[in-house]
């Protein structure tokens, strides 16, 4: 005899009390649901669902059946997992204070038109016990969690909290179960799906990380107070068959993004940051390629960006690695001079109708005291009238005589121990030196206060969460702006961690002032550019106010190719620098070709600009410069206007940029080891259109690759240096 089969247990899959939302684009939908008053959870989006089609019944179709040991009618997660409805795998604020309940939802468009639901709800405040008192207003925080379509395939989820968090707690964007999203080529399954996560150091920033993602969690972070150096607030997820959802964390200070596999297999995103915020913001890109991933998040950077205008970009020529601190009048106009002739050498080799745009950049050392990083920090009023007598005027007057625009290197964030009782004296507070607990002048010579807060790149965080102190370093930088009309751009440095238990109202005082700033000027005539010691804040939040990242101080042409590859991922690569500089380099000891140097900043997609000296080129390294900025003010519209490709294929490294009508490569062999074959790798561009011709040329190429591109064309060799042949697009796509 046989024996039975017990009989299984009967849970209902969904649960008579399911309510449901859905959200349209024009080509996305999404779909939540939700149990009586709890918070809902995402349950798909995808490409744009059937209008009739009613969202109760989408999420009937959706909701999850319950595993046997889970709670029942609980869905796999909810934007707000809360432990008291049987979320145990997520690290989330809303387990800290009791059960939270939604009140409301409402349907409306964003300040760009973009459309959005706006769940809004309470939780309890944290140690309140749940019971008669959980609905006295006291004891309640008013919560809103925002869902809007930003774009085709483009999401964000934003949470914002009517009070603080608690002492303890991280505020979390809503959290997003990848198991909702459809992409391309199957779902998202733990132990094939993949994450890229992005991590390094100074001077070596954005290397990419890949795991296959196990059960568990998966976090990555930083808590210094900038967004980008250690760890980039970026990640992506790879379904195995091409699909991808890209994020991004909208954030310029410390955060946190957690990728949590749970033990039922449901991936889920949530970023988080720090205690006493009020929002949290993260972007999403679903897409069926690395391509289109890349295609949206320039979109939406493009839409998020300070405006710059429709001028051509400058080439910018910095002081800093020529000169260093070591600046002066003379030196300076000299310098200038030097610029514009690189400019005329430039017209010289252009096509009729294309201009060549200059901007001559003073960095470190203009102002009182500043002969090395220990000092003078933090007076942005004043000039050295040692190095600069009659001031800054003649400088800007005589760069803009030539045809030149100008900026300046400030760190208005910052301030050197010998200015903290200057500081003090000019806002009226004692405390100038965030995170330090005494006030004074004995700052100015000790390592910290009685907390230890020490030096940091040689200098202190200012306490612009303090608003007289922002008001007086705003007031003075601005000062400084209207004394001087013609700096039409300044970079915007930062060079140290920020003491982490002094943080909370940072970030918000530094967008403050960036727009206080902005603010004097008419939109699009000004640019800030996000420097941060390079790299340190290359973000989505950063980028509301600036248009041009120093995506690294790294400026080894090599090194600093890798972390620009990655950045322009998600940024138009136009928004970064890459600057031609010195061999060796400065940072690495390495020995580079000129040329190499030149045309890497020139072709590599990057905003070009020079680090150096040009008074000290040779007559042959200036023509190499002048040919290598040619090209950049002949092509950078395509960059800035057209689309990005990545196309390597090793040991090739390969980046396309294509507009309507034309479309230009940088191949950067990078042959560590031999090919593992005899043939070379062929390049195929499908981004053109089979059905136009196009003339192939080869604008420049090293000594080792004059003689073979991968493009599988046999042609002359010299026809493709000098007009060029034409191929169809049909054969190029092959």
């Amino acid at each position: 005899m046989k024996a039975s089969l017990p009989t299984p247990l009967v849970r209902p899959a969904t649960p008579d009390r399911l309510r449901a939302w859905r959200l349209d684009g024009a080509e996305d939908t999404l779909v939540f649901g939700a149990i009586d008053d709890r918070i809902p959870g995402l349950l798909y989006w995808g490409d744009r669902i059937d209008d009739s089609i009613p969202a109760l019944e989408i999420a009937r179709g959706l909701w999850p059946a319950p595993p046997v040991s889970k709670l029942d009618g609980q869905p796999a997660i909810t934007m707000w997992p809360e432990s008291e409805y049987g979320d145990q795998a997520l690290p989330i604020a809303g387990r800290a204070g009791g059960m939270c309940r939604l009140d409301s939802v409402i349907r409306d468009t964003d300040e760009a038109g973009h459309p959005r639901l706006r769940f809004l709800g309470q939780r309890l405040a944290v140690g309140v016990a749940v019971g008669e008192n959980a609905t006295d207003a006291a004891n309640t925080i008013e919560m809103a969690w925002h869902w809007c379509l930003r774009g085709t395939n483009t999401l964000a989820v934003h949470t914002e909290c009517a009070h603080p968090v608690g002492l303890g707690e991280w505020l979390s964007a809503p959290v997003v179960s990848v198991s909702g999203v459809a992409t391309c080529g199957g779902d998202f399954v733990v132990d094939a799906a993949t994450v890229e996560l992005f991590s390094g150091y100074w001077c070596h920033e954005w290397r990419s990380h890949r795991h296959v993602l196990r059960a568990g969690t998966h976090t990555v972070g930083s808590e210094c107070g900038r967004s980008s150096h250690e760890h980039a607030p970026f990640a992506v997820l790879e379904n195995g068959a091409g699909g991808c959802i890209g994020a991004a964390v909208q954030w310029c200070s410390s955060w946190q993004l957690h990728v949590v596999c749970d033990a039922y297999g449901g991936i889920h995103l949530h970023a988080q940051v720090p205690m006493g915020e009020r929002s949290a913001t993260l972007l999403l890109v679903r897409a069926a390629n690395a391509h289109s991933m890349t295609h949206r998040f320039h979109d939406l950077a493009r839409r998020i960006a300070a405006p710059i205008g429709d001028a051509p970009l400058p080439i910018h020529v910095n002081t800093w690695e020529g000169m260093y601190m070591d600046v002066n009048a003379d030196r300076l106009q000299g310098f200038s001079d030097s610029v514009a002739a690189l400019r005329d050498a430039t017209l010289a080799q252009l096509p009729a109708g294309h201009a060549a745009a200059f901007r001559v950049v003073l960095d470190d050392g203009w102002f009182p005291a500043r002969h090395d990083d220990q000092h003078g920090l933090g007076r942005w009023n004043l000039v050295d009238g040692e190095k600069f007598p009659a001031g800054l005027l003649p400088a800007i007057a005589h760069a803009q005589k030539l045809g030149l625009d100008f900026g300046l290197w400030v760190e208005p964030e910052m301030v050197s121990p010998d200015v903290v009782a200057d500081l003090q004296a000019r806002s009226g507070v004692a405390h100038v030196v965030l995170g330090a607990r005494r006030s004074g002048a004995e700052l100015g010579t000790e390592l910290g206060g009685e907390l230890g807060i020490t030096l940091g790149r040689g200098q202190y965080a200012a306490n612009i969460v303090e608003p007289a102190v922002q008001e007086t370093i705003v007031r003075e930088l601005c000062d400084l702006l209207r004394a001087h009309p013609g700096i039409s751009y300044v970079k915007w440095d930062m060079n140290r961690m920020l003491p982490p238990h002094d943080a909370r109202g940072y970030r918000e005082a530094v967008l403050a002032m960036m727009a206080a700033v902005l603010g004097e000027f008419p939109p699009g005539e000004f640019v800030i550019e996000s420097c941060a010691s390079g790299g340190g804040r290359v973000d989505f939040d950063i980028l509301r106010f600036c248009t041009r990242f120093w995506s690294s101080d790294n400026n080894d042409p090599v090194s600093h190719w890798d972390g620009h590859v990655q950045m322009a991922r998600f940024f138009p690569p136009w928004m970064l620098g890459f600057h031609v500089a010195a061999s060796p380099s400065h940072q690495t000891g390495r020995m580079s070709s000129f040329a190499l140097r030149a045309w890497l900043a020139a072709a590599g997609g990057g905003w070009m600009g020079v680090e150096l000296d040009p008074t000290t080129l040779s007559s042959a390294d200036r023509d190499t410069l002048a040919q290598a900025c040619a090209f950049f003010c002949e092509w950078h519209a395509v960059v800035q206007h057209g689309k990005t490709w990545h196309l390597s294929q090793s040991p090739l490294q390969i980046m396309a940029f294509a507009g309507e009508e034309r479309a230009f490569l940088i191949i950067f062999a990078r042959e560590e080891a031999p090919y593992g074959n005899a043939l070379s790798p062929v390049v195929r561009l499908g981004f053109l259109r089979a059905d136009r011709q196009y003339r192939v040329r080869c604008a420049f190429a090293t000594a080792e690759w004059r003689d073979q591109l991968p493009l599988g064309l046999y042609a002359p060799t010299a026809a493709l240096h000098e007009a060029g042949v034409v191929v169809s697009g049909a054969v190029l796509r092959t």
